[in-house]
């Protein structure tokens, strides 16, 4: 009866420990993308203060509250090509920003 519990006394533990090793895995990935995330939001931040307030306004308008080009166009009382000249340069920045950060795709 001892050989029998300390046979699977063992192997519970051995159950526990794989358990544990698993769940720390998972938390330190979680903490890894998370700080991942952070960097990049700050990585964003920093793009977007390089922007003068006109093409950040463009930039988002388009890339968060999804408007139409036309609309940017109209709120900023010029021609579309003039908007899609301004969120070229700003994508084209950003690129710069995430290449140099080392994200590269």
């Amino acid at each position: 009866m001892a050989f029998y519990l300390e046979q699977h006394s063992s192997k519970n533990m051995e159950d526990i420990a794989g358990e544990v090793e698993k769940i720390g895995s998972a938390i330190s990935s979680d903490i890894e993308i998370y700080l991942k995330k952070k960097e990049l939001v700050k990585l964003f931040d920093r793009f977007l203060a390089t922007l003068s307030e006109r093409d950040r306004d463009i930039f988002i308008r388009r890339y968060w509250y999804m408007d139409p080009i036309k609309a940017i166009a109209d709120r900023h009382a010029c021609g579309e090509s003039k908007i899609k000249s301004v969120l070229a340069r700003s994508r084209k920045k950003l690129y710069g920003l995430l290449k140099e950060a080392g994200y590269e795709g």
